[in-house]
């Protein structure tokens, strides 16, 4: 039953702190919220239309994965990589595509976005947009702002409770070598008495013995005396 206690232990901690309840329950309503409305436009642009968006991604960490993930779930937009003849996109081939009309928008993700979002500084997208089609454009625009958007609020929502997380774990563990540190020091102090108690028990008892040397009494002469008294007493009786 320790897992219970400590489960206990852990959510009355973190009721103690309402910012971090609202924080989980309210991140996915606001997910929700901004998605919906960022996307609207895309949503009621025709069911089964596609813009197709070239991507390229000069960052190559798991933060911008993350956001080009994010991207491709979105409805009403196809990402694309390379050409037709296979040859990946670059900054400078997606630009010039733009510029020919092949796409009305192209999306960069620049050196630095991980780092970036990660010291919590804030995000910037490159773009190329055609401006014979700024209705499209505007709509892509939209779109990848509110996803942008709603993966900076996902991620700075995951690292508070991440920061939650690792304060609960800290002052659980804090308590915990407290407890440990009491119980050591009854065990010392236990322990202490028991070896005195055990060398008490150990050590004989001392008793002072008169060292000095007696003398053995002198039988023949006691004995020498007894019958010159006695032989006097014969000699000469008395009363007395």
């Amino acid at each position: 039953m320790q897992w219970w206690a400590i489960s206990k232990k852990d959510l009355r901690i973190m009721l103690k702190d309402p910012g971090a309840i609202v924080v989980l329950f309210m991140l996915p309503l606001m997910l929700m919220t901004i998605m919906s409305f960022a996307l609207m436009p895309v949503f009621q642009g025709g069911e089964g239309e596609e813009i197709t968006l070239p991507i390229v991604n000069l960052d190559q960490t798991n933060d911008s994965e993350k956001l080009i993930e994010l991207l491709d779930d979105t409805e009403g937009v196809k990402l694309t990589f390379a050409e037709e003849d296979g040859t990946k996109y670059t900054e400078e081939n997606a630009k010039q595509a733009v510029k020919d009309g092949e796409f009305p928008f192209a999306l960069i993700i620049p050196e630095g976005f991980g780092s970036k979002i990660k010291n919590g500084e804030k995000l910037e997208l490159v773009s190329f947009e055609d401006p014979a089609q700024a209705n499209i454009t505007s709509i892509i625009g939209r779109a990848i702002e509110g996803v942008a958007q709603a993966f900076e609020v996902e991620y700075i929502v995951s690292r508070m409770v991440d920061d939650q997380v690792a304060d609960i774990n800290q002052m659980v563990t804090d308590e915990i070598e407290q407890v440990e540190l009491a119980y050591q020091d009854q065990i010392e102090a236990l322990t202490t008495q028991l070896n005195q108690l055990t060398n008490n028990a150990a050590e004989p008892a001392s008793v002072e013995v008169d060292s000095q040397e007696e003398t053995a009494p002198d039988l023949t002469g006691m004995k020498e005396d007894l019958v010159n008294t006695a032989s006097e007493s014969l000699s000469n009786p008395s009363i007395t």
